[in-house]
């Protein structure tokens, strides 16, 4: 597979690389900004291991000790010779990181620039034909991204090029962050989503996250994964004075009136929940059976 997808890559660059062009996307990335160039450990990838390797040499530079094989037993799929997306945010999880995703050129330089590499889901062929491919951006260099790409490290690639290749499969990406870590210019919706998923295996490191991201941002998706997060953990008072602040701050949101509700009844707070269920209820939306469900639990002896 190795060989089969470098040659129609090395096809594709001689027939394409010279007449393509950078996306508008890429404005105010690479003009005048400074080089950066990061020192990844490197992994060979074994067939169709694009997936386990990627993850590996990331894991190995946020600090966790990891190796492509051992790696493949939480991301790939033998049936499908390779790993799905999904599976990889989940590995990064078990293996106790954040995978933060981004989707575009002014994020991957931002988490470069910050010493981060970036983990990129490429295709190698057309839309028609898509060649899926992992790789891990390692630095840029004026016209040039460097990456960690198959049995070659720090492979040198044009701008227009890589491009080229990121674009057709989305411009889909991510970056590791370690828990109670929120780095600056970071999307205070996107770094929610992280955590509510991590908060999943690991809700104290979720929560660690959070708890800064809650300091740092006035950002109700936060609040709401913050008072979630302390609720898987068990940690109800702190998550009622969570979903209190949030019904404080938007009072119109029936979200957290029944979030609220939820938490009060199972800690015997019946009266205090039935107000928050009803207060819910009389919000509606496009939730309201499911407050009305609330509703009915609180009420139903």
């Amino acid at each position: 597979m190795k060989k089969s997808l470098t040659l129609l890559f090395c096809v594709w660059v001689l027939t394409a690389g010279c007449a393509a062009k950078v996306s508008s996307k890429w404005d105010g990335v690479t003009a005048d900004n400074p080089s950066v160039a990061l020192s990844v450990p490197f992994y060979d990838q074994q067939d169709y291991f694009c997936g386990p390797a990627s993850l590996a040499m990331m894991l190995e530079y946020s600090g966790i000790k990891s190796n492509p094989d051992e790696i493949a037993e939480k991301v790939f799929t033998p049936s499908k010779k390779g790993s799905f997306k999904e599976d990889m945010l989940t590995g990064a999880r078990r293996s106790g990181r954040i995978p933060y995703t981004i989707d575009s050129p002014h994020d991957l330089y931002g988490f470069l620039r910050t010493g981060r590499p970036v983990l990129v889901f490429l295709n190698l062929g057309l839309d028609m034909y898509p060649i899926w491919h992992y790789a891990v951006v390692t630095g840029i260099h004026g016209g040039y991204i460097t990456m960690h790409s198959g049995d070659t490290p720090d492979e040198r690639l044009k701008t227009a090029v890589f491009d080229k290749i990121w674009s057709r499969a989305g411009y889909w990406g991510f970056v590791l962050l370690k828990p109670g870590e929120v780095p600056d210019g970071i999307d205070p919706v996107r770094l929610s989503e992280a955590a509510s998923a991590y908060a999943l295996s690991d809700a104290s490191g979720a929560i660690a996250t959070l708890s800064y991201a809650y300091e740092l941002y006035d950002s109700k998706p936060v609040m709401f994964s913050y008072a979630t997060a302390l609720y898987i953990s068990g940690r109800k008072t702190e998550s009622i004075d969570i979903f209190r602040r949030i019904t404080e701050k938007y009072p119109d949101d029936g979200d957290g009136w029944n979030n609220l509700a939820h938490v009060l009844n199972e800690t015997g707070l019946s009266r205090l929940a039935l107000y928050a269920a009803r207060r819910a209820v009389a919000i509606g939306g496009k939730n309201i059976d499911v407050y009305q469900e609330t509703l009915d639990s609180i009420q139903t002896p």
